[in-house]
């Protein structure tokens, strides 16, 4: 076992309209962190959410898939974690050592073979970053193997890990990780075919004793700043093709006029890949500024024989690239997929981060659903943090410590 820590006082209640399976993850994961006793109210329970199929309300297969492994990693007791629950109750008891993690490859089953691999691994990589190690830069690091889907519709892809979200937490937070795709894994789009992935992650945990905070040399706007600092201009695009054979060349051609069109002459960079099956079709743009990157892809959910290649291949390089300028036209140092995804690392951070091009009080650009939801997810198991505006003052949690 590892430390413990005062998990037996009255816990954290959150109840939202809506607890989605974002808010959820979110919470989960920091009570993990800070063994605050949860619960959890009202779970996916939005209108929105059907009431028939596989999507109905309350707890689905990989929330509770990955609540049962922080459950296990941190002896919690646990009261509702079974499928369609509408409420939550998580106590976790004590967080595990670095020896104990490190010991083997950790392998979590993923609830589904159409849970996402990359839901599962921003959920919990939080908690294994301040497990703590005394050690970080010549200890073992930790191993991850992920099964389940790369690629699902409201879902980041592998390519968007890989090229938005790991080098975000690397430039802006100093966190590295290294990741392997072994496998890719695509989700019931594919008639008759599903194929599950398999996914890899090697992860050092942060020194004990230390907090997280902004570098010095991240270029977003700071406690100064009236009009912020993020550079809109965009460098050069990097454009990520995987579909079968018959659309690498129209896409390259479509996307490339588009994107001149939209962004000027820049820069554009193909990385083209089979996708093994006709019905799987996926592009990833990742527009790059001199200190910012923002990223928005296409993935397709409809047979390929039902669309001609010429109207698909149109289709795909227009809507990619207008999502793509209207990221760019936020003038948000991040794209709003991202977004809610640094919200936990800003609350456990030191000092203050802020990834909008104006400060407190001043943004014209509202907060996501998403972003909201996490924010007062990560607020009330982080009481110490506060937003101003879009500006977060974080706890400064020390690693190891709390």
């Amino acid at each position: 076992m590892g430390s413990s820590g005062p998990a037996d006082g009255d816990p954290v209640v959150l109840d939202k309209e809506s607890a989605t399976g974002q808010f959820v993850r979110t919470a989960v994961c920091l009570s993990a962190i800070t063994l605050k006793p949860l619960t959890i109210e009202n779970i996916r329970q939005h209108p929105s959410v059907q009431l028939t199929g596989t999507n109905k309300p309350g707890m689905t297969a990989d929330l509770v898939a990955i609540v049962n492994w922080l459950a296990e990693q941190t002896g919690a007791e646990v009261v509702g974690n079974v499928v369609e629950s509408r409420n939550l109750e998580f106590r976790p008891k004590y967080r595990p050592s670095t020896k104990q993690i490190t010991r083997k490859e950790i392998k979590i089953d993923p609830g589904s073979m159409l849970a996402s691999c990359m839901l599962h691994f921003q959920t919990i990589l939080p908690f294994l970053l301040y497990i703590g190690s005394e050690d970080p830069e010549n200890g073992k690091p930790i191993e991850l193997r992920l099964k389940g889907t790369t690629y699902s519709p409201g879902t980041p892809s592998f390519e968007y890990i890989d090229q938005i979200f790991l080098p975000a937490l690397r430039d802006y937070f100093g966190v590295e990780i290294i990741c392997q795709l072994v496998k890719r894994g695509w989700d019931r789009m594919t008639r008759k075919c599903l194929q599950e992935g398999t996914v890899r992650f090697k992860i050092r945990p942060r020194k004990i004793g230390t907090t997280l905070s902004l570098r010095p040399n991240a270029k977003l706007c700071d406690d100064e700043d009236v009009a912020g600092s993020v550079d809109s201009v965009l460098s050069n695009v990097d454009v990520t093709i995987i579909t079968p054979p018959v659309l690498h060349e129209p896409l390259q051609e479509n996307l490339q006029g588009d994107i001149e069109a939209r962004f000027g002459n820049i820069d554009v960079n193909f990385k083209v890949e089979e996708s093994g099956h006709d019905d799987r079709v996926y592009v990833l743009l990742v527009g790059r500024s001199e200190h910012c990157r923002w990223g928005r892809d296409y993935l397709m959910t409809q047979p390929l024989k039902d669309t001609t290649l010429l109207a698909l291949s149109k289709e795909i390089s227009s809507q990619v690239c207008k999502d793509l300028e209207d990221e760019v036209n936020r003038e948000r140092a991040v794209d709003v997929h991202l977004e809610d995804q640094l919200v936990i690392y800003q609350c456990l951070a030191e000092g203050r981060t802020c990834f909008d091009a104006l400060t407190a009080g001043e943004a014209i650009n509202p907060d996501s659903s998403t972003t909201q939801l996490s924010k007062a997810a990560a607020v009330a198991l982080l009481p110490n943090a506060s937003f101003d505006g879009k500006t977060c003052i974080g706890a400064g949690v020390v690693v190891g410590q709390f």
